[in-house]
């Protein structure tokens, strides 16, 4: 598992197109809330951000088969990585 699949398991999730550079300019968990909130916005539906937040948390909870009242917006998405699948530089 990497971030290009958590990605990939959101736009899923909640059918939006994801940039590319994603990894780089949404490294938190809010990142995602607020850019996924702005698509919504931009089709008309005016969801209020911490409901937006509890989907995504439960969705990233899914996926990293994690305990998701321990994923808060400002967590770093590669925190949320197994730690087998980091590689360690030395």
């Amino acid at each position: 598992m990497n971030l290009s699949d958590l990605f990939a398991h959101l736009e899923t999730e909640f059918e939006v197109d994801i940039p590319e550079d994603a990894e780089e300019t949404m490294p938190c968990v809010r990142d995602i809330r607020d850019f996924i909130r702005d698509c919504y916005k931009g089709q008309g539906m005016d969801l209020p951000s911490g409901a937006i937040f509890e989907r995504v948390r439960r969705a990233i909870a899914v996926w990293a088969k994690a305990d998701a009242m321990k994923i808060q917006p400002q967590t770093k998405l590669v925190d949320l990585l197994p730690k087998s699948d980091m590689l360690i530089w030395g």
